[in-house]
């Protein structure tokens, strides 16, 4: 029989399996994933960062066209405002003349003889005549009836606190001399010198209350609607 050699014939050599990290396939390439990963970040915020820069410059260009548009568009919308303000004031002064009438009508009916009705009848003449564009043919020669009837009276209103006169120039409200204010009332166009009147809820017209030494016609005139929206007055 063969004697068991004490020493083995066979040993693994280390040498095969030293391996250089710097050759392994899959470290190297988790470093130039990770040198890729790196430089497409940066890309990344880069693009990023140019994107927001855009967003920006163009929210600064969006916000400078609205104010270039709201000067624009301003003017017209102004000019369409002033427009219809002319529209109103034209409507509102149709309506007085012809309410105008009607009481010249009332004094000229109910005055047998000169005298003063406490309604500035002579203003309101004149105010009518004032407007050369205001041409109407019954009004002429309704004012020419009445002047000859007040044989050249005026009969003008005064002033409760200086005694002034107070002349007609203004269909809404009357101005002494001295600078006292007195509203005028839309029924009858007297100025109401006194602390209570009535007044329309709608179109903040004022009117003056009857008092007992108005004849019968004034009063009648005094119940009547606002002439300008036909609405109660209280």
């Amino acid at each position: 029989m063969q004697k068991t050699p004490s020493e083995v014939m066979w040993k693994p050599s280390h040498e095969d399996a030293k391996i250089l990290i710097s050759d392994s396939p899959g470290i190297g390439s988790t470093e130039d994933d990770q040198q890729e990963e790196g430089t497409s970040k940066q890309t990344s915020k880069q693009s990023l960062g140019d994107v927001s820069r855009g967003m920006d410059t163009e929210d600064l260009a969006d916000d400078s066209l609205p104010q270039s548009t709201d000067v624009g568009g301003r003017e017209p919308m102004e000019e369409k405002l002033l427009e219809i303000q002319a529209q109103i004031e034209a409507v509102e002064m149709h309506l007085t003349r012809e309410h105008m009438k009607r009481v010249l009508g009332e004094v000229y009916l109910h005055t047998w003889i000169t005298e003063n009705t406490s309604i500035p009848t002579r203003g309101v003449c004149d105010f009518l005549m004032s407007d050369e564009g205001y041409d109407d043919r019954t009004a002429r020669v309704l004012i020419g009836h009445i002047l000859k009837k007040m044989n050249k009276q005026t009969f003008p209103e005064h002033c409760s606190l200086c005694k002034e006169i107070l002349p007609f120039t203004d269909r809404k409200q009357a101005v002494c001399s001295n600078g006292h204010i007195w509203l005028r009332c839309f029924l009858t166009y007297q100025s109401c010198q006194s602390l209570v009147y009535r007044r329309c809820l709608l179109h903040d017209s004022i009117a003056r209350h009857p008092t007992p030494e108005d004849p019968e016609w004034i009063k009648r005139l005094l119940q009547g609607p606002c002439t300008f929206c036909d609405s109660p007055v209280f």
